[in-house]
């Protein structure tokens, strides 16, 4: 327990400047180095990475989304698309010419891994650079941490109903309701200091809905990358963090926000609560 909370320190102390220099290149520099440690280590879970042929492209893909997604370019989303779609398809042509040492799940397990983990991690950036988007990324990180934090103490005081057992034993369903009822209220409070900082209305029922529905998505996340552990039996993606794991033992449940985070801005509605 002792190392955990160091490390936690030591963590809060690096990650909260890269987000107070958000709007500078650090932070896509920073979100691509991450991105490259997630997939390597969702390699190394796998046994993927001893495929260089196919893990050296996905490390390149990992490396380049949240980048590319940094520029100003107005084609920036088609040129992620096509950057996607040429990965795709080199791992199928890798496939037709080493088939007998490259097999179909090999491919398969390569570009979930890279697609998934490189896509969420771009979608932080994608949002970080959008309207408003210097307080609605934050989402992402309030979403996954309140949820993670108060299931986890919710659990501890009032769990009595397992919520996953197979995947994950400690997770209860009283702490997944602590969960969500604290991440709704987090985005309240949180629309509420926006509200004083840019001297808007938000649209507080909107926020709640919000905050419910993303802290479900981020133990859904939690659940994923520990049943993906299980079927390989890897206790850690990684040791990066000591008492913590890997990049991805710590950021599963940003990995699952964002993605739905950046898809919720593309409505009007969600747009409105900070105008």
């Amino acid at each position: 327990m002792k190392q955990r909370i160091i490390t936690a320190i030591i963590l809060l102390a690096v990650f909260v400047p890269v987000l107070v220099f958000s709007h500078t290149i650090i932070f896509p520099i920073v979100a691509s180095v991450m991105s490259v440690m997630a997939v390597y280590e969702m390699l190394s879970c796998t046994g993927q990475i001893k495929h260089y042929v196919l893990s050296v492209p996905a490390l390149i893909y990992a490396l380049s989304g949240p980048l590319i997604a940094n520029t100003r370019f107005a084609n920036s989303y088609g040129i992620l698309f096509a950057i996607t779609i040429i990965f795709l398809f080199y791992l199928l042509y890798v496939h037709v010419f080493l088939t007998d040492k490259i097999k179909t799940k090999d491919i398969a397990l390569v570009f979930m891994s890279a697609l998934y983990i490189t896509t969420s991690i771009t979608c932080i950036v994608l949002l970080r650079n959008a309207e408003f988007g210097q307080y609605i990324y934050l989402f992402i990180f309030i979403g996954a941490c309140v949820t993670d934090t108060f299931a986890y103490f919710g659990g501890c005081l009032f769990g009595k109903h397992k919520l996953c057992p197979k995947v994950s034993p400690k997770k209860t369903i009283e702490g997944a309701i602590s969960g969500i009822i604290f991440c709704t209220l987090a985005f309240v409070i949180y629309a509420m200091l926006v509200s004083k900082l840019e001297n808007v209305q938000p649209h507080y029922v909107t926020i709640a809905i919000i905050g419910a529905f993303i802290s479900v998505i981020s133990q859904f996340g939690d659940l994923a990358a520990s049943a993906i552990k299980r079927d390989f039996g890897v206790k850690d993606y990684g040791n990066i963090f000591p008492g913590h794991g890997g990049i991805l033992d710590r950021f599963d449940s940003i990995l699952a926000v964002a993605p739905f985070v950046f898809i919720l801005t593309g409505n009007p509605q969600f747009i409105n609560i900070f105008k």
